[in-house]
């Protein structure tokens, strides 16, 4: 049966016939068949079919990598007792090898994901050697896998990565390919490493764990997790807990004095006790002791200098400290902070600084495609307080400026994950309510302007992620991305992305997670739409009804048809009120539960509907309106169901033959609701 395609989201003029990802092919094949038809496609005399087809595979090239790790922080400060605790827990060198699954767990900034990259960089700088992928030994595992954990989606994805890489899967249905992938650890006899970076929740590892106990042979693979959260489920079942600090008092200023040897001024050289005393002010918190390092290197000051000026900004983010812990670590990472960015924003282009910063700050720490923030939308937003337009280049050059002060990672050689920002000085950004432009969420906002800034901001990140969003998702990584950042710009900015009604981008998540084979998140995310939905834009209104009708399509796709033909019947009757029987809605409503009850075990009843909905479309639409066209394919494929399939092939055939320009069974209609596929192949 055709399906009727749905409006990608609100707003938008073209209802989705979203293609399938196209598949890679290295060649084609051209067939011409003469004298027939094949569904609608062609005249009636010849029809061309393109095949296109993969070469076979290439053996796989070990070693194997696949993920990004960030980049080593300038002036790496060696930390030897965690250094010592990490290589008797994996084995590096004589030492014995205790467990092979390590969680590093501790508060933000303190160097986390820096180590795990030093881990990285040791077991995997060397190729594996004869006979290494049977011990372990020689440092260089033969497959290393680095995976941002922030949600379970991405931990799918970067699986899903590990499986294509490893040829179990071509990666377009992502949990089962995590599937493969986990199936492959627990047999494989090469060496492994993966990382599981920045954690959020421990319950998204849940049947997602990669083997690691001591039914699993410990010379065979690692795992190494970083996490913010200490819940017990984290620990036991051979896993073994690091915890991480800030520096110790020798760690620091070992730190500071490594890195101000740079420095052109003796005095930030030599004053050993500005340089202990800095270190004191700052808390030993590594990621507060890069960015006062880059500021006075880029100033050419002294830390005696940098520590006068810290007390006098101190207050000025003295609330940022959040309830969940009791540490000082985010108030002093503020101030730093503020003096970074000041002198970013004075560099050319000036004043774009602080506006890039406020559209990282509400988007992914673990990572920011570059085209997104150089897209048209967020130069409109950086330009808003600048004399001219902003370039694409100018806005370039502003995220090089925050790279300069440690601000954020610039790492071009990761197009999907291009930009990160520290989520401390993510929330600096964020509230500070002292700085003229700074941004929160609507429900946070002290005063109108502040509500209608936050508001602008959320709304122009949005609009910066639609735009580096392609319409067919060939690359993988950029989709988990592109996911990612709206995941996170939903949950910073709050209800911003619904005023005045949602914004597309939340619509866009939903298609991809789809797509993307992850139908269960699918269904989450568009519940969580629809509660938003209700709430703020109520029960009738047109993108609630959509919502609505975007879950109950998942809800079958998840392989539950009757609860979605339920969910569909309880639509229709909210259309028929709110919109009237012939409104296009209330006809694509009926379209797709006539699908959903065939799809149930019903093919006499969903017949029976198409027939009365067709009646209705030529009523209302005539006979050559795409729509109507699909409506007598889907009928006829239906009633081939119920009869057996011979009895509609010319039924079928009838409306194919003379269809309006350019239309055909598969047509698209306008409305926001998907469609339910149903392919005629006889």
């Amino acid at each position: 049966m055709t399906p009727e395609p749905p409006r990608a989201d609100p707003g938008s003029a073209t209802e989705t016939g979203a293609e399938p990802p196209a598949r890679p092919a290295t060649g084609s094949t051209d067939v011409t068949v003469h004298g027939g038809q094949v569904g609608a496609v062609g005249d009636n005399a010849t029809v061309t079919i393109t095949n296109h087809y993969t070469d076979a595979q290439e053996p796989i090239r070990w070693p194997v990598r696949v993920g990004r790790p960030p980049l080593l922080a300038d002036s790496f400060q060696d930390r030897p007792a965690l250094g010592d605790q990490i290589s008797v827990a994996f084995g590096v060198g004589a030492a014995a090898v205790v467990t092979q699954t390590q969680v590093m767990t501790g508060d933000g900034g303190v160097g986390k994901s820096q180590l795990a990259v030093q881990v990285w960089r040791h077991l995997t700088r060397r190729r594996p050697g004869p006979g290494d992928h049977k011990t372990g030994a020689g440092g260089g595992v033969e497959l290393a896998v680095w995976v941002t954990a922030t949600s379970r989606t991405s931990i799918q994805a970067g699986y899903a990565g590990a499986a294509t890489a490893l040829q179990l899967s071509d990666g377009r249905d992502q949990e089962d390919a995590a599937e493969a992938f986990l199936s492959w650890l627990t047999t494989t006899d090469r060496s492994w490493l993966v990382v599981l970076d920045d954690l959020t929740d421990p319950g998204d590892l849940t049947r997602l764990w990669p083997p690691g106990s001591a039914s699993t042979p410990a010379s065979m693979g690692w795992v190494l997790v970083t996490t913010r959260r200490r819940d017990a489920a984290l620990f036991g079942h051979g896993r073994h807990r690091i915890d991480v600090g800030v520096f110790t008092p020798a760690e620091s200023q070992h730190y500071l004095r490594q890195r101000l040897q740079q420095s052109p001024v003796p005095r930030a050289r030599d004053d050993t006790t500005s340089i202990d005393g800095l270190a004191e002010d700052l808390g030993h918190l590594p990621i507060a002791l890069a960015q006062a390092c880059a500021y006075i290197l880029a100033e050419k000051t002294t830390p005696a200098a940098y520590r006068g000026l810290l007390v006098d900004q101190r207050q000025r983010l003295a609330d940022l400290m959040p309830a969940d812990t009791g540490d000082e670590h985010d108030r002093t990472v503020a101030a730093t902070w503020s003096l970074a960015m000041d002198r970013a924003d004075a560099l050319p282009p000036a004043g774009a600084a602080s506006r890039l910063a406020q559209l990282i700050a509400v988007l992914d720490p673990n990572g920011i495609p570059e085209t997104v923030l150089t897209s048209q939308p967020a130069r409109e937003y950086v330009s808003v307080n600048l004399a001219d337009d902003l370039t694409a280049a100018q806005a370039r050059r502003g995220l090089l400026n925050l790279d300069r002060f440690s601000i954020i990672t610039h790492d071009p050689a990761s197009p999907s994950r291009t930009v990160r920002m520290h989520a401390l000085a993510q929330r600096a950004s964020r509230e500070n309510p002292n700085r003229h432009d700074s941004v929160g969420t609507h429900r946070e906002a002290d005063s109108e302007d502040q509500a209608e800034s936050a508001i602008a901001c959320a709304r122009a990140a949005g609009d910066g992620l639609l735009a580096g969003w392609p319409n067919i998702e060939r690359d993988t990584d950029l989709a988990q991305a592109l996911r990612a950042n709206t995941t996170t710009l939903w949950s910073t900015t709050g209800d911003c992305l619904w005023i005045p009604d949602g914004h597309a981008v939340l619509w866009r998540t939903g298609r991809s997670l789809g797509e993307a084979g992850l139908v269960q998140s699918a269904v989450e995310h568009w519940t969580a739409m629809l509660d938003t939905s209700l709430r703020m834009l109520g029960a009738d209104h047109p993108e609630t009804l959509a919502t609505r009708g975007n879950l109950a399509r998942w809800r079958g796709e998840a392989g539950d048809p009757a609860g979605a033909a339920a969910a569909f019947a309880d639509l229709l009757a909210d259309h028929l009120r709110a919109l009237g029987a012939d409104h296009p809605e209330t006809l694509t409503t009926r379209s797709n539960l006539a699908s959903l009850r065939g799809e149930a075990g019903d093919p006499v009843g969903a017949a029976a509907a198409f027939a009365d909905l067709l009646a209705d479309r030529l009523r209302v639409l005539g006979a050559d309106h795409p729509a109507t066209l699909t409506t007598r394919g889907n009928l006829a494929s239906w009633r081939g169901e119920a009869r057996g399939p011979r009895r509609c092939r010319g039924r079928f055939r009838g409306p194919a033959r003379r269809p309006a320009a350019g239309a055909g069974p598969r047509s698209p209609e306008h409305s926001r609701h998907p469609w339910h596929p149903r392919l005629l192949a006889r």
